[in-house]
C-alpha cells in the first residue's frame, strides 16, 4: 500500500550560488527533487498513481493515452477504514474499465455506493520501452469534466525546477556543458528527443559534464550516442537480445542465396571482440555484403539485388540510403544492411569507411562465432578489421567516435538511383561540419 505523504508535493530548498557547477552534486539535487516529487515522470514501467480531489463524489473518471494501452492494469483505490491514512484497492465488481484502443482512451465507471469514497486511480503497465503521456479527467456530479493529473502539465513543472536548480548552481546563469544537458533534459521531458540530440549534437566533443547526467537519461531508457537518443543495449532484456540477433541470424542465411560474403560489422563487432558484449551505447546491428565487382558493377546495383531478394522473402525493406537499407520483419527492431564491393585488386569498398585498406582477406571468409546463443558470421580477422574501422586505439571506447561518411570517396561506383539519397546523422554531421 501507499500513503499519501509519500506522493505530497513539497518546496523546492533554494541553493546557494556556485561561481563553477560541480556537476555530481548538481544531478544529485535534481535527481532527490525528481525521485521525491515527480517520480512517475517519465511514465515507462514505474506504478503511476492519481490523486483524486476531495471535492465531491465521482462515478465516471476518462484517460486519454498517446500510446495503445489495452490490457493495462488498473486499480481503484480507496481509504481503508482500519488503517486511517492509508488505501486498499476497490473491489473489481465495484468498478468498470472499458478502453477504446483506437482512440487510446479508458473509461472507468464507479458504481454508485462507491463514487464518494474513491480516492486515487492507479496504472501500470508492463514491458514497456516508450514513455507515455495521460491525461485524466473526473466526471463530477453536474456532469461537467475536471483536468486531475496531466503528466505533460507535470513534467513542464519539472522543467522549471529543474533550470532553477541549474541556475542557481551557476550562479545565476545556465553555463556550459550543463546548458546542453539540461536542455536536452527538458526536451526529453516533453518527448522531443530529436531536440534533445540537437542540443547535444550542436557541441563537439560531448559536454565535459555530459557524463556525470548519465543516472538522468537513464530514467528514460534512452542513451545519447550518434543515432541520436535511442533505447540502446544497456536496456534490453537477454530475451530481446536474443530474438534480435536470431532476426539477424535469418537475414544472413537469406543474403547468402546472393553471396557468399556476408558478416557482421560496425559496432557490434567492436563489442563482441573488444569486450565479449553488446556496447551500452549502442542500438542497432550491421550485416554487411559484398558482391565481386565483375558480377556487381556498383552500389546501386547492389542494394537493388538486396531490396528484391529480401523482399521476395517477407522482409520489409525501408530507406534511399547511399550503401544501405533498414530491413524490419514481424514488428522487429531494424537492422542495417549495407552493402559493398570486392574490387579487382582484392580491395574492399565498404562505405562508410574509407574507401583503400579493407583487404579481402581482413574479411572474408567470415568466422562464426556465437552471442547470446546465436552463431553469427565475424569478419575474418577481427583485429585488423577493428584497426581499419576505429583505428590503432579501438580499444579505447569511444562514444563520439564517427566514420567518414564521405561519399565522394566512393563517387565512381556509388550507380545510378531511382531516389534522391537519403542522408544519415553522420553524413548531414559530415556536411555541416560537425
Amino acid at each position: 500500500m501507499f500513503s499519501q505523504e509519500s506522493l505530497t508535493l513539497e518546496k523546492t530548498a533554494a541553493l546557494p550560488a556556485v561561481s563553477e557547477i560541480n556537476h555530481d552534486l548538481l544531478v544529485a539535487e535534481i535527481d532527490r527533487l525528481w525521485e521525491g516529487q515527480y517520480p512517475e515522470i517519465p511514465w515507462l514501467n514505474r506504478p503511476l498513481f492519481i490523486w483524486v480531489p476531495e471535492t465531491g463524489p465521482a462515478d465516471c473518471f476518462f484517460l486519454a493515452f498517446d500510446h495503445d494501452f489495452e490490457g493495462a492494469v488498473i486499480t481503484v483505490f480507496v481509504p481503508r477504514v482500519d488503517q486511517p491514512g492509508d488505501f486498499a484497492p476497490l473491489a473489481p465488481e465495484n468498478y468498470h474499465v472499458a478502453y477504446d484502443g483506437r482512440l487510446r482512451q479508458c473509461t472507468i465507471t464507479i458504481t454508485k455506493a462507491m463514487a464518494n469514497r474513491v480516492s486515487a486511480l492507479g496504472f501500470a503497465k508492463a514491458n514497456s520501452h516508450t514513455a507515455s503521456a495521460v491525461s485524466c479527467y473526473r466526471r463530477a456530479e453536474s456532469g461537467a469534466w475536471e483536468l486531475i493529473y496531466s503528466s505533460h502539465e507535470r513534467a513542464l513543472q519539472l522543467v522549471a525546477k529543474i533550470y532553477a536548480l541549474t541556475r542557481n548552481h551557476g550562479g545565476g546563469g545556465l553555463a556550459m556543458p550543463a546548458e546542453r544537458v539540461v536542455c536536452a533534459l527538458s526536451h526529453l521531458l516533453t518527448r522531443r528527443p530529436d531536440l534533445a540530440a540537437f542540443e547535444l549534437d550542436r557541441h563537439r566533443p560531448r559536454p565535459e559534464g555530459a557524463p556525470a547526467f548519465g543516472p538522468l537519461l537513464d530514467r528514460f531508457q534512452l542513451s545519447y550516442s550518434g543515432h541520436g537518443f535511442k533505447r540502446t543495449f544497456k536496456f534490453w532484456s537477454e530475451q530481446e537480445k536474443q530474438a534480435y540477433l536470431s532476426f539477424a541470424e535469418r537475414i544472413v542465411v537469406s543474403l547468402r542465396d546472393l553471396s557468399a560474403h556476408v558478416t557482421l560489422a560496425g559496432g557490434v563487432v567492436l563489442g563482441i571482440h573488444r569486450d565479449g558484449a553488446l556496447i551500452d551505447w549502442d542500438d542497432d546491428i550491421d550485416l554487411f555484403i559484398a558482391f565481386e565487382q565483375h558480377s556487381c558493377p556498383d552500389l546501386a546495383h547492389a542494394l537493388d539485388r538486396v531490396e528484391k531478394h529480401l523482399r521476395a522473402r517477407g522482409f520489409k525493406v525501408e530507406g534511399s540510403f547511399f550503401s544501405h537499407r533498414w530491413i524490419r520483419q514481424n514488428g522487429h527492431q531494424t537492422l542495417d544492411v549495407f552493402v559493398g564491393l570486392i574490387e579487382a585488386d582484392g580491395n574492399v569498398a565498404f562505405y562508410p569507411s574509407r574507401r583503400r585498406g579493407l583487404d579481402r582477406a581482413t574479411m572474408f571468409p567470415p568466422a562464426a562465432r556465437a552471442i547470446h546463443g546465436v552463431t553469427l558470421p565475424f569478419p575474418a580477422d577481427c583485429e585488423d578489421y577493428l584497426r581499419f574501422s576505429y583505428g590503432p586505439n579501438f580499444r579505447s571506447p569511444d562514444r563520439d567516435f564517427n566514420d567518414p561518411w564521405d561519399m565522394t570517396e566512393f563517387a565512381d561506383i556509388a550507380g545510378k538511383r531511382a531516389l534522391p539519397i537519403q542522408r544519415t546523422r553522420g553524413e548531414q554531421k559530415r556536411e555541416a561540419g560537425q
